[in-house]
């Protein structure tokens, strides 16, 4: 029924529920975007940008929140980096590997036209002892310059596949 708002002209499914992750109080941050999912060690993990008001802003950081009941409920967000006066910072999403969580940052120079950043990674292998970033590389062992989308995929040979904005402007 593409009439109703609601449904889109989709059906509904029976068996979902929705269930909120994060949601903004009077004080704080009240948007949220490019949230990305992965489950790790008995646990989900849930990823994503925040800023006070706007998508890309100076003040855009990146939170996550962790679920040990499939979802039902979530942590408090902690931060994973945050905006500086030479950068904002947005979700670049996870990775899993074996016993290594890993956690893309993307990091947008403020200023800089046309728009451009890099690609930052933490590691954990407990969900709550992260390493320090480093920087995404090409395969020739140079960073990327660029910033990764939230959907990086993991190839057989250990190859990491996705979409990415190179500089300079934003080239997928």
């Amino acid at each position: 029924d593409t009439t109703d708002a609601n449904s889109l002209g989709l059906p509904k499914s029976e068996h979902v529920k929705t269930i909120h992750i994060f949601s903004s109080k009077e004080k704080g941050d009240h948007y949220a975007n490019g949230v990305v999912m992965v489950a790790f060690k008995n646990q989900l993990y849930g990823m994503w940008q925040s800023s006070l008001r706007d998508e890309d802003s100076d003040d855009t950081k990146v939170v996550y929140s962790t679920s040990i009941d499939d979802g039902m409920t979530w942590s408090k967000p902690k931060i994973f980096a945050v905006a500086t006066d030479e950068y904002y910072c947005t979700s670049g999403g996870w990775l899993v590997n074996g016993d290594t969580l890993t956690a893309f940052l993307d990091i947008w120079e403020k200023g800089l036209e046309p728009r451009g950043g890099r690609t930052c990674y933490i590691t954990t292998t407990d969900g709550k002892h992260w390493s320090s970033p480093n920087s995404v590389t090409m395969a020739n062992g140079e960073p990327m310059k660029g910033v990764l989308e939230q959907d990086p995929y993991k190839l057989p040979d250990g190859r990491i596949i996705g979409a990415a904005h190179f500089m300079p402007g934003l080239h997928v």
